[in-house]
C-alpha cells in the first residue's frame, strides 16, 4: 500500500508540477498559474472531464495565445460537443480554433477540421451570418477575402456548440456529469484529483534532490557513469571469450562437424524407422 499510494502521489504531483511550470511561463506568474490550475480542477469537477484532460486543453489554448477565462470557457464548449457527440475528436477541434487564434482570422480549411471532427461548420457559417447580419453566400465571400476575425469566428463556433446542445455553454457537460454513468467517472477520478492537489511540495523536493543524486552518480556524461560503462565494455569482452572457440578456421570446424554428426544420427533414426 505504501508503495502503491507513493507511486501514484510521485505521478500525481510530477503531472503538476510540469502543468503549473508550463502555467507560469504562459501567464507571467505563479500566482496567476496556481489559479488557473485551481480553476481546471474545478471546472473538470463541474464538467465531468478528466482532469489531466482539462489541464492539457487549457495548457494547449494558454499556449495559443488564448486568455485564462477563455481556455476555460472552451474546455467547457469542447465537454458540451463530447455528452452529445462522443465520437467528436476534441483535440481536433482545439487544433483548428488554436490555428484561427494564431492566423486572426478564418481561412477555410478550420471548418473542414471541425466538420471532420464533429463539429458541423454548416452551423458555424449560420451564426458568423446571424452575428454580422449577412447572408452565408456573403460569409463565404469575407471568409474567401479573408475577412472574417477570429474572435468573430470563435464566438460563432461557441454558439454553433450551444445550438448543438440545445443549453448554454457549460450546462450539457453539467448534466452529463451528473447523470449516473457521469458521477461513477467522477468518482473514480477523485483519488487522482487529491493526490494532484496535495501540497507535498517538501516531500517532492527531497524526491528531486535524491534523484538528482543518482542522476550524478550513475549518468553516463558523470565520472561514476563513464567508470560503469567502461566495466560493462570489460564485462562484454570477457563474456565473449566462450565463443572464442567458434573463431577461424578450427572454430568453423568444430559446429560443422556437430551438424554432420546431427544428421548423421537423424539418418539413422530415418532408417530404422523405414526397416520397422
Amino acid at each position: 500500500l505504501a508503495v502503491s499510494f507513493s507511486a501514484a502521489m510521485i505521478k500525481a504531483q510530477a503531472f503538476k508540477e510540469a502543468t503549473t511550470g508550463a502555467f507560469t511561463k504562459l501567464l507571467g506568474s505563479a500566482s496567476a498559474a496556481d489559479k488557473a490550475f485551481r480553476d481546471t480542477i474545478k471546472t473538470a469537477d463541474q464538467i465531468g472531464m478528466s482532469y489531466e484532460d482539462a489541464l492539457r486543453g487549457v495548457n494547449s489554448l494558454l499556449a495559443q495565445g488564448f486568455k485564462a477565462d477563455a481556455a476555460q470557457e472552451l474546455v467547457k464548449a469542447m465537454a458540451d460537443l463530447k455528452s452529445v457527440n462522443p465520437a467528436a475528436n476534441i483535440s481536433s477541434i482545439v487544433n483548428a480554433i488554436g490555428k484561427i487564434k494564431a492566423t486572426g482570422k478564418l481561412q477555410g480549411d478550420e471548418l473542414n477540421m471541425l466538420n471532420e471532427a464533429g463539429l458541423s461548420s454548416a452551423l458555424v457559417y449560420e451564426q458568423l451570418a446571424k452575428q454580422l447580419g449577412k447572408t452565408i453566400p456573403e460569409i463565404q465571400k469575407m471568409q474567401t477575402a479573408g475577412k472574417l476575425s477570429a474572435d468573430e469566428t470563435i464566438k460563432a463556433i461557441l454558439a454553433g456548440i450551444a445550438k448543438t446542445t440545445g443549453k448554454p455553454i457549460g450546462e450539457a457537460a453539467k448534466e452529463a456529469a451528473n447523470s449516473l454513468g457521469g458521477l461513477l467517472s467522477r468518482l473514480e477520478q477523485v483519488p487522482e484529483g487529491l493526490l494532484m492537489m496535495a501540497d507535498s511540495s517538501k516531500g517532492v523536493s527531497v524526491l528531486k534532490d535524491a534523484l538528482k543524486n543518482v542522476l550524478d552518480a550513475f549518468a553516463p556524461s558523470t565520472k561514476g557513469g563513464q567508470a560503469l560503462s567502461a566495466a560493462f565494455g570489460k564485462l562484454g569482452d570477457a563474456a565473449s571469450t566462450f565463443l572464442s572457440g567458434l573463431t577461424g578456421k578450427k572454430g568453423g570446424a568444430a559446429p560443422q562437424s556437430f551438424a554432420t554428426g546431427i544428421a548423421g544420427v537423424l539418418d539413422s533414426v530415418a532408417a530404422f524407422a523405414s526397416k520397422v
